[in-house]
This record gives structure tokens, C-alpha cells and sequence, in this order.
């Protein structure tokens, strides 16, 4: 891997948080790269002749390049992303008992199961239907940025109950207020939102192994999960407070 630090790191890093971020100021780049104001020049002189990104605004605005832009809505960031979750889930799931289901979206794309502490033989794909509460998890998770671009994506392929719901604002207000976690309507599993160190939106689904755990379980799962995980996330659910 390219160290952060070192030229080809520093414009790779830069790519990444232009496309999670949206339209960034110079000094914004500045300031989440930790470098200078001339590095800062040349990294983003270099990207503009590559053609990965464009200036506006008069100057005051970086943006990714519109095919640029579109590779990184669609495309799912590479996995050494959640690589040291994977290490994590399997110490937490066995240490409480539970199934922990990890799943990922990019935007306008549907879920995908991307680890998982249960056998190969046990694993459980999205259903082809959807899953309403996979689908606020993962929407909570995403930035204001990134649920915009979701939106704007899905709007043209779905009811028009739900399309009408997307364009009056609703269904951003709904994500944007989501907490965090969402329990099944048996309350028997766990769906908690996390982004991943590159804000890719995720979810974490906390599933009984065998018989259904009871709330203490789930909220030492939780809360485990959410100590763990606090170094290599951007965010794990919106609210410390475990779900009543």
C-alpha cells in the first residue's frame, strides 16, 4: 500500500476525499491532508492535468471530474478498507455468541454482503426484495453528500409513492435523522450504521446464533463493537446510547 505521506499517497488520499466530501475548497484539501499550502497546490495542479479534477466557482472550488465522479459512485472501494473489521467481528461474534453480518453500498448500487462471521454454508444474501431496514442502516451511514447522489440515482427506478417521497425531501430527512440502529420488527436482530475509513456507507447486522439473545446481549455486542471499531471507522451509529 502507498504510504499517505509519500507523492502517489498524497493524490490517491486527495481522489478519496474529494469524492466522499463533494466540492472542497483549497484550504478544505489543505486541512484534511495536514500539508502545506504549496503541496496543496501541486497536488491538485497534478490532478487538473491528469483530468481528474476540475476548478470552479472562479477558482474557489475543486471537484472530481464528472467520469471520475461516476466511477466513484459506482465502483466498491477496495477491501483492505475493511480488512481489520473482519479480524474484529470474529472476535466480538464469538466471544457473545452472535452472527455479525457486514454489508456495504456504494452509491445507487444494491447491498452487498462484504464480510461475514457465519460458514460459508450459513450465509444469508440480501433478499432479492430488499430489506427496509438493511436499507435506512446503510442510508443513515451515508454523508449528505453521498445520500444526495443516492437519491438522485434512485429516483427514476422506483414507484412513484416512493419517487414523490425522494423529490419532497422526505426520504433524505428520514436517513439524515436515522440514529444509527434499527431493530427487526421481532426484535430479534440488530442493524446498527458505520462508515468505513474511506466513508464508504456500511452496516453491521447483529444476528442470534442459535436461540434468540436477549437486549443485555445485544447491548454488549453493541457497545463492544462500537469500542473496537473506533479506530478503524469514521462513525459507528450516531448516539453512544445502546437502543432501548
Amino acid at each position: 500500500m502507498v504510504p499517505d505521506d509519500a507523492p502517489a499517497g498524497r493524490l490517491l488520499r486527495a481522489v478519496e476525499l474529494i469524492a466522499s466530501k463533494g466540492p472542497v475548497t483549497y484550504e478544505d484539501l489543505r486541512g484534511m491532508l495536514g500539508i502545506s499550502k504549496t503541496a496543496t497546490w501541486r497536488v491538485v495542479t497534478t490532478l487538473r492535468d491528469a483530468g481528474w479534477v476540475r476548478i470552479t466557482q472562479g477558482g474557489r472550488q475543486i471537484v472530481l471530474d464528472h467520469r471520475l465522479d461516476d466511477l466513484f459512485s459506482t465502483a466498491q472501494y477496495s477491501d483492505p478498507e475493511f480488512a481489520q473489521l473482519a479480524d474484529i467481528m470474529a472476535v466480538v461474534a464469538e466471544e457473545f455468541g452472535v452472527h455479525l453480518d457486514l454489508f456495504t453500498q456504494t452509491v445507487g448500487m444494491p447491498p452487498v454482503l462484504a464480510e461475514t462471521t457465519r460458514r460459508l454454508t450459513q450465509v444469508v444474501q440480501v433478499p432479492a426484495e430488499g430489506d427496509d431496514n438493511l436499507t435506512l442502516a446503510l442510508e443513515g451511514a451515508m454523508t449528505p453528500v453521498q445520500l444526495t447522489r443516492h437519491f438522485s440515482r434512485i429516483v427514476d427506478e422506483t414507484d412513484p409513492q416512493v419517487a414523490m417521497a425522494i423529490r419532497s425531501g422526505e426520504a433524505g430527512r428520514k436517513a439524515r435523522q436515522m440514529p444509527g440502529f434499527v431493530w427487526s420488527l421481532d426484535r430479534s436482530t440488530l442493524t446498527v450504521s458505520l462508515r468505513g475509513s474511506m466513508d464508504t456507507p456500511a452496516a453491521i447486522r447483529i444476528a442470534p446464533r442459535h436461540r434468540k439473545s436477549d437486549s443485555a446481549v445485544y447491548r454488549k455486542v453493541f457497545l463492544a463493537l462500537r469500542d473496537r471499531l473506533a479506530d478503524h471507522v469514521t462513525s459507528f451509529a450516531r448516539d453512544d446510547r445502546f437502543p432501548a
